[in-house]
């Protein structure tokens, strides 16, 4: 390749390169409205399915590899063993 060619083509190329370094800018209003929460710790076991009522939907099922299986009636904030009773 002559090297003129290569010249232009690495003037042609740097500009597009620099530009992707930049970061973006965005506008920091567009987050007041957002209010930060808790969402919980992460998750200590393993879970084989879970399964939700259809005309309840705070009410969900939980079966643990570790055994048992789980219930909710408020959402997941609180469960009860179902199956080891």
């Amino acid at each position: 390749m002559p090297r003129l060619a290569r010249f232009a083509l690495l003037a042609l190329i740097l500009p597009v390169s620099l530009s992707a370094q930049t970061p973006a800018r965005y506008d920091t209003s567009l987050f007041r409205a957002l209010a930060w929460r808790l969402v919980g710790p992460f998750r200590g076991g393993r879970v084989t399915a879970v399964a939700g009522v259809l005309d309840q939907p705070r009410v969900y099922y939980m079966g643990a590899t570790g055994g048992g299986v789980w219930k909710t009636t408020d959402g997941g904030l609180t469960w009860q063993a179902t199956a080891d009773k």
